[in-house]
């Protein structure tokens, strides 16, 4: 994976929350990862539509994580680690990130 492969990923303020959140929590259950980002019941049921239809497939097909639709876990895939110096270089200074971005 290249860096414009990396931060296309990153990009999306979810996706990008839903892999750093991967750094410290693996396996997760899909709806777990939704309500630890979401703030309220309507951006839970938007975002766990969203993680379903978009966010999942998109990571998924890069290898970022593998999905288990049928037991509905999320795990750390075969490309995790390359984005891990990205993700710690992003937690690292999430507070001098403009708002918005995580």
């Amino acid at each position: 994976m290249d860096v414009g492969d990396a931060l296309q990923l990153l990009a999306d303020p979810y996706r990008c929350r839903l892999v750093l959140t991967s750094l410290e929590h693996n396996p997760e259950d899909e709806s777990d990862i939704s309500a630890v980002m979401a703030d309220d019941a309507e951006e839970f049921e938007e975002l766990s539509l969203k993680m379903y239809h978009h966010h999942l497939p998109k990571l998924e097909k890069a290898g970022v994580i593998e999905w288990d639709r049928s037991e509905n876990v999320v795990r750390k895939g075969p490309t995790f680690e390359e984005l891990v110096p990205l993700l710690r270089l992003i937690d690292d200074h999430q507070e001098e990130l403009p708002g918005g971005w995580l």
